[in-house]
């Protein structure tokens, strides 16, 4: 029975480090995108679309991510 309790426990922790790793591409992802918004390099618009988010949702987390926010004038 510890055998079956050990192999359940080290596929948990399998699971755990693929979601975490995951979620670090996705945010590498996000930021990469903030940055690149931030220099002037790529449009909200288009930033936004990558993301399937709004361009106030994408706004919204870039300066949660602590990114100046780009002139829209």
């Amino acid at each position: 029975m510890c055998d079956v309790a050990e192999r359940l426990e080290q596929r948990g922790i399998k699971r755990g480090i693929e979601q975490g790793i995951e979620l670090g591409i996705e945010q590498g992802i996000e930021l990469t995108l903030y940055s690149l918004t931030a220099n002037g390099k790529l449009s909200i618009s288009d930033a936004s679309e990558e993301l399937h988010q709004t361009e106030e949702e994408f706004l919204t987390g870039m300066k949660n991510a602590g990114y100046e926010l780009p002139d829209t004038k």
